[in-house]
């Protein structure tokens, strides 16, 4: 996130974008409420800023750039429906498995789409080392449904968070508990 303002609107620069395939964008996100779907990102710039000077930059970058989005938030989205899951797997088929984003994709409100990525590869590393499968498709079959339940619940966990942030409200800290379980791995 490159700029907020307050709780309600945030600019965004990715190198990637479901929306803008193979370009980098600048993603103008917000929460309030009667918005167009498809408004023009300057109106909605000119809408929530209210320094001038910024104002003034960002217009000038905007207008230097091929892509800029803007999207308001009240607009529902799920990033990975892991209710779908067939057989505890996640997507992985035969000698075929997914990693990370790949398998798992989370909103990016606390960073744990990259942590799932290194606990895949680490979980994946110990059953294809452990050698108690017969057949590599089934060694791939274990390894997504060990990791399914972990995945499922900081999934809802950043769907939940990312819920409260675009409607205004503060994040929730985590427990005790809950911290000594995400950060004592896997």
């Amino acid at each position: 996130t490159i700029k907020r303002w307050g709780t309600e609107s945030f600019l965004s620069f990715f190198n990637f974008h479901r929306a803008r395939e193979g370009q980098m964008a600048w993603t103008l996100a917000t929460t309030i409420k009667d918005l167009d779907e498809n408004i023009d990102p300057t109106t909605l710039l000119r809408r929530i800023e209210t320094d001038p000077d910024e104002l003034q930059f960002f217009e000038e970058l905007f207008a230097l750039s091929e892509s800029v989005y803007a999207r308001p938030f009240f607009i529902q989205s799920k990033v990975t429906d892991l209710s779908t899951c067939v057989a505890g797997r996640w997507g992985g088929r035969g000698r075929i498995t997914l990693l990370g984003d790949a398998a798992h994709a989370m909103r990016p409100v606390s960073g744990q789409g990259g942590n799932m990525a290194f606990e895949d590869s680490a979980v994946l590393a110990r059953v294809i080392k452990g050698g108690r499968y017969a057949s590599i498709p089934e060694a791939l079959a274990e390894f997504e449904s060990t990791r399914l339940p972990r995945v499922k619940i900081l999934h809802n966990d950043q769907e939940e968070q990312a819920k409260r942030f675009y409607e205004g409200e503060s994040i929730t800290p985590k427990t005790k508990e809950f911290k000594e379980w995400l950060f004592g791995g896997v």
